[in-house]
Formats: C-alpha cells, sequence, structure tokens
C-alpha cells in the first residue's frame, strides 16, 4: 500500500477546511439522522436507521465522543414529523466553534409539524419554548432547510378559519425557527402557516395570539448572523430580530457557504402575507438586501381602520437605542390595503438617541390595488423631519399618497412610466414611476446632501 507524503495529507486537510466542509472535533460523531421516531436499527447511521428526536433534545448526547453531536457533527433530521401542540421539536444543547459549527439539516421532503409550536416574538429575550426548533444562547449553528425542508403549524388560527388540519382550532403565539446568539445561520426552510389569520374578513381574535408569532426570530443582542434562502408566509411577522451589530453594506455574504457569518444579513429571501415582513430591531447595523416581499391579504381589516399596521419592512427599536437598517436591492410589491396601512418601508424615530436611522437605496417599490388611490405610502417615516434617515435611488412605482400623509418632496422629477405615455400628474393616471436618484456609492458615510428626487411620507399615525 502506497502511503501519501505527510506534507500532501496536511494539504488536504487544509483545502477541506477552506472549503468548509468541517472536520468533527474532538472524535465527535461526522453524521447523524434523526426522525420523530425512531426507525429500524436506531442507530443514526441514515434515515432508515435514525434516532427518535428525544436524541437531539438529550444533553448527554451532546460531547466529543464517536457517537455524540458536538462541533462538526452535521444531524440530518428525515421524514415527516408531527409533535406535540405546545413543544418544540428540536432544542440544541450545545455549540460549535469557529470553523467547526454544527448543522442541523433537513433531509430531501423533510417536513416538521404540529398542531402548533410555541413561541412569542412579543416577549422579550426568550429562555425555553421559544419556537418549533430552538438554539437558546447558542453559537457557531447552522439550521439548514436542505432542499425542501418545511416547519407549519396545522391547527392555529383565527376560529373561523381553515387551517392545514380542519378548522383552526388554536390561538396560540408560536415560531418557527428561533435563534439567540452570535455566528448563526437560518437557511433554505419554507415555514408556513405558523397562524392563519382572518383579517381580510373583518373579524377579531378572542386572544392576542393573531399578532404574537413569527416564521424566523432572532433576538438576546445576536450578531453576525444570516438569514437568507427562506420562503415564508402566513403569520403575522415573517423575520423578527434583535441585534446588536456592526457593519456596512455589502453584496459579499453567500447562503451556501458554511464560512463564519461576519455582519447581520438578511437577503435573498421571499416573504408573503405577513403584517410586518420584516422587523429589525435592536441596536447597530443591520443589512436587508434582496429579498422579495410582497402581499398583506390576510392582515388587512377592511373598513375598520384598525387591526394590522401593514409594512413591508418595520423599523422602529425603542426610545434609548438605535438600530440602523441597510435596505438595499430589494423588491417590495402589492397592495398594503385599506384597514391601518403605513408603507413598504417604514421607519421610526425620536431624532435624537433612539429608534432607527434607515439607509434606503437601490430598492423597486411597485404599489398595486389602494396605493394607487392614495392609501398608503411606498416609504414612511414616523417622525416630523428625516432626521437620520436616508434615501437614494430607489425606483418607486405605481402609488399616490398624497390625500392621506404629509409629504416631504424634495424636487420631485418624472421618470418613465410604466406604459408608453408620458406620466400623469399625481392622482390622474393608474400608472406612475419615480426614481430617486442620489450617490450611488454603498458606503454608510454618503449623505443624502445630493439628492434629487423623493418622495416620503411623514406623519404619526
Amino acid at each position: 500500500m502506497r502511503l501519501l507524503p505527510k506534507g500532501l495529507i496536511l494539504a488536504i486537510t487544509l483545502v477541506g477546511l477552506v472549503l468548509g466542509y468541517g472536520i468533527p472535533a474532538a472524535g465527535s460523531a461526522a453524521n447523524i439522522y434523526i426522525a420523530q421516531s425512531a426507525a429500524g436499527a436506531a442507530d443514526g447511521a441514515d434515515c432508515n436507521d435514525a434516532y427518535a428526536a428525544s436524541f437531539f433534545n438529550t444533553r448527554s448526547n451532546w460531547g466529543s465522543g464517536s457517537t455524540q453531536i458536538g462541533p462538526g457533527t452535521t444531524v440530518h433530521y428525515c421524514g415527516t414529523g408531527t409533535f406535540t401542540a405546545g413543544s418544540p421539536a428540536l432544542t440544541f444543547q450545545g455549540s460549535g466553534t469557529s470553523g467547526n459549527p454544527i448543522t442541523l439539516v433537513f433531509a430531501a421532503g423533510a417536513v416538521m409539524q404540529a398542531p402548533y409550536f410555541p413561541g412569542n416574538p412579543q416577549e422579550g429575550s426568550c429562555s425555553s419554548d421559544c419556537g418549533a426548533i430552538q438554539a437558546i444562547n447558542r453559537q457557531y449553528i447552522i439550521i439548514d432547510g436542505g432542499t425542501n425542508g418545511v416547519i407549519q403549524n396545522t391547527l392555529n388560527g383565527s376560529p373561523t378559519m381553515t387551517c392545514l388540519g380542519g378548522t383552526c382550532s388554536n390561538q396560540q403565539a408560536s415560531v418557527g425557527v428561533y435563534a439567540g446568539g452570535s455566528y448563526n445561520i437560518i437557511r433554505n426552510f419554507t415555514i408556513n402557516n405558523i397562524y392563519i389569520s382572518c383579517g381580510a374578513t373583518n373579524c377579531s381574535d378572542a386572544s392576542n395570539a393573531e399578532g404574537n408569532n413569527a416564521a424566523i426570530r432572532v433576538d438576546n443582542g445576536s450578531t453576525n448572523t444570516y438569514i437568507c434562502n427562506n420562503s415564508t408566509g402566513n403569520s403575522y411577522y415573517g423575520i423578527t430580530t434583535d441585534t446588536a451589530d456592526s457593519g456596512g453594506p455589502s453584496l459579499s455574504p453567500s447562503c451556501s457557504s458554511n464560512s463564519t457569518p461576519s455582519g447581520f444579513h438578511i437577503f435573498q429571501n421571499t416573504l408573503a402575507d405577513h403584517c410586518h415582513h420584516i422587523q429589525p430591531n435592536g441596536q447597530g447595523a443591520i443589512n436587508i438586501w434582496m429579498n422579495d416581499v410582497s402581499n398583506w391579504s390576510d392582515w388587512i381589516w377592511p373598513g375598520t381602520g384598525n387591526g394590522c399596521h401593514t409594512d413591508g419592512m418595520i423599523s422602529f427599536s425603542d426610545s434609548t437605542t438605535e438600530v440602523a437598517p441597510n435596505v438595499y436591492d430589494n423588491y417590495f410589491h402589492g397592495d398594503l390595503g385599506l384597514g391601518s396601512p403605513t408603507g413598504m418601508i417604514y421607519c421610526a424615530t425620536n431624532l435624537t438617541n433612539g429608534g432607527s436611522a434607515c439607509t434606503v437605496f437601490n430598492n423597486l417599490l411597485v404599489g398595486a390595488g389602494s396605493m394607487l388611490s392614495g392609501n398608503d405610502a411606498w416609504m414612511y417615516v414616523h417622525a416630523s423631519a428625516l432626521g437620520p434617515m436616508k434615501y437614494y435611488n430607489n425606483t418607486l412605482v405605481n402609488g399616490d399618497f398624497r390625500s392621506i400623509w404629509t409629504v416631504i418632496l424634495l424636487r420631485l422629477t418624472p421618470s418613465r412610466t410604466t406604459s408608453s405615455s408620458a406620466m400623469a400628474p399625481p392622482g390622474r393616471g393608474t400608472k406612475r414611476a419615480l426614481t430617486n436618484h442620489g450617490p450611488r456609492s454603498r458606503s454608510r458615510t454618503t449623505t443624502i446632501s445630493t439628492i434629487s428626487t423623493a418622495m416620503v411620507g411623514t406623519g404619526t399615525a
């Protein structure tokens, strides 16, 4: 048998590390397979012989042993599992390390469901019962839906609505994936039906659960986290975060890479049918880019003037801290509705030391339905002035909110319309397009002093 030179062995090892394959640290298992219930030989060797999910949830099965979950281990979740109502399905019992994350990945076709999972995005920092999958104060974790992994509730929603499992019989706060910590990645999931709302039918729930649910929640001042390539729908919040990070805009993060995240990025997600699709709060910088945001149809209370305050992205933090979302290269589109709409991009500030300091650029915002008759805004600033906000180089199509918002108009200039005719005056045509031109640099230090066009709604509603 021919032996490889030591130098070549070292080189191969280093290449494996650079490519992000990871090597289990200190003898932990490389791959472990789990399902809701044990299968076959129940030795975790593959999906046909999977451990029960309780193996993952037992602290003694985490460590450096050859059959334990530890840094560098990939845990594969298999099959369709229907879990106990109100209980987490999987709880991380430990953290990975730099270069050796612990990965939970769904096998092809895997589904995780329950009548309802626990969790409440409206509460403070969470310490237990935080979501279907929960990583509480964990670091270097990858939570991966694989090719088509699904997380869903089957019986949670307004009692007049029909859920996946029949008439919605539960009205409970709930979260799909929860993570609190740093250097974590949440990617590739379809998370739907966390709460089926009856807002569009002018109903009212018997509890506050309708506003206490989210597809993905990250909090506890988390840093260096990627949330990417997820598809979410049917929950009050799509993605809600409480962060304490830094770093300016970038297009460099790759959702497919297992490399340690740098900065906080929400990118390349598709979000539909939420009240608030993306809600970044906390303090410091957060980057939101290349997301597709649309549809508020099940969260609109038509004719009542109350209920859900529909937005695409909403950022307000609190009275003493300031979060600085960089919002760029996104596609916001659809109808915010006639209930309590504000804006596709909503930012609030107290103009001193609290709220948000949004930098919004290179986005495409396309209105539909009620937006054509002046019932909501492309962009809304909840303050009496722009303050720390910066808006430039955005394209705004189909909207006229002059009738209900105080408008800051900075040299409004028409651009090409979506039809071949010239742009009609405000309120006189069905198609309008505005381009908010400004400095094209992605630098966070750029100001809007050279802005040439903008249209921003402000108010206190």
